[in-house]
């Protein structure tokens, strides 16, 4: 996407072995780990309108259980907002995929996935919906307020994770050929997952693979990312 518009994609393969119908643009997948950026912005916009401490100790923001006491009890505290820039936000859901491509062999995961939750992968989406996601979270133009954004990536509140690279909630900064930009994905066995906005031309990329976890799907994701990064660059 850029300048708002969708600006083209590029898919290849099948969404299913028995019906063989074609991805697209609107085909849905998992987001895998793309579910913390959504999550961080849908928790901010509570925030708000309604009282929420992000420092606060977090077992006393829950009442069905509590955490357990650990070695480090009553030294860190475990707040809402070291939740959000450095742990998973878990939820379950139930997942599915119909096929992979790993290590050179077609495997059938939806076995694995049909009935069990997906704890790190909690978001559903298309890859035009994550386009138009991590543009309104990065970008000056959208219904995100300032306070937010300045909550979820601001210079302020990044943590660095080293070699010039820095971790917001939910959300990835770094700068690549002096520019700034702004990216989060995953993997689990079956599909991996990219989103990337670049400020500088206004442009959201977003990629669903389905291959992911095995070296061989990992550099491959890599080697399109990069391709994809040095023509807008």
């Amino acid at each position: 996407m850029r300048n708002g518009r969708l600006a083209g994609t590029m898919q290849s393969g099948v969404k299913d072995l028995t019906t063989k119908l074609v991805v697209n643009e609107i085909t849905v997948f998992q987001a895998d780990s793309i579910a913390k950026p959504a999550f961080a912005a849908l928790l901010m916009k509570y925030r708000e309108d309604n009282s929420l401490d992000l420092g606060a100790d977090f077992n006393t923001l829950l009442t069905r259980w509590k955490l357990p006491e650990h070695e480090r009890t009553g030294q860190d505290v475990v707040s809402l907002r070291r939740l959000l820039v450095l742990q998973y936000m878990a939820f379950r859901l139930r997942g599915w995929r119909n096929s992979t491509y790993l290590d050179g062999d077609v495997i059938n995961t939806k076995i694995a996935y049909q009935n069990i939750g997906v704890a790190d992968a909690p978001l559903v989406s298309t890859v035009e919906d994550l386009t138009l996601l991590i543009r309104a979270i990065a970008s000056n133009n959208s219904p995100i307020s300032e306070s937010i954004r300045s909550l979820m990536i601001g210079d302020d509140n990044l943590t660095s994770l080293g070699d010039g690279a820095f971790y917001g909630m939910g959300m990835m900064k770094d700068t690549l050929t002096g520019m700034p930009i702004y990216h989060h994905g995953g993997d689990e066995p079956g599909y991996s997952s990219t989103n990337i906005y670049i400020p500088h031309n206004d442009t959201s990329i977003s990629l669903f693979i389905n291959c992911g976890v095995a070296q061989g799907c990992i550099q491959r994701q890599s080697e399109l990312v990069d391709t994809v990064l040095s023509n807008e660059l």
